[in-house]
């Protein structure tokens, strides 16, 4: 009877522990499936016959949101392009800075103040004088605009 706990005890202990390990191991390839980019929702497109490039029913795919932050009559409108309502990988985001009110039927100024194309740190343009002469602004304050008003997301 001893021999016989002991052998439940062991079994025990190596059901449990096979467990953990299939547990790990199930973390580490669900996260290295993700890190490589693999999108399991084709995947599930395939199987119901669906090809990967028709979107599923309530997906968006190639969306921008806006935000927008108001300074000293400026309006900071920051855009950013995500690759589909499910995926929000950030495609591209870009700032920039409009005024607020402007006349009716006159000019509409807008500065394009950062911007990026792929994921990372979008980096701010090089600004000239006279592209700020008419925002009033220079190029130090340009660039304040930029670390303090522009609402960037890390992808």
């Amino acid at each position: 009877m001893a021999a016989c706990r002991w052998t439940k005890a062991r079994l025990r202990a190596r059901l449990a522990l096979s467990f953990v390990s299939l547990f790990v191991a199930g973390f580490i390839v669900s996260d290295l499936i993700t890190a490589s980019g693999w999108d399991w929702r084709d995947w599930l497109r395939e199987l119901r016959g669906r090809p990967p490039e028709q979107p599923d029913i309530g997906e968006i795919r190639d969306y921008v949101e806006f935000i927008t932050v108001q300074h000293e009559g400026l309006d900071i409108v920051t855009g950013i392009r995500f690759a589909s309502s499910y995926d929000r990988r950030i495609v591209r985001q870009w700032c920039y800075a409009e005024p607020t009110q402007f006349a009716p039927g006159g000019p509409v100024y807008r500065i394009d103040l950062a911007g990026h194309d792929a994921p990372g740190t979008p980096e701010p343009y090089v600004l000239t004088d006279e592209l700020l002469i008419p925002f009033g602004l220079n190029k130090a304050e340009a660039h304040t605009l930029f670390e303090n008003h522009c609402r960037f997301r890390d992808n």
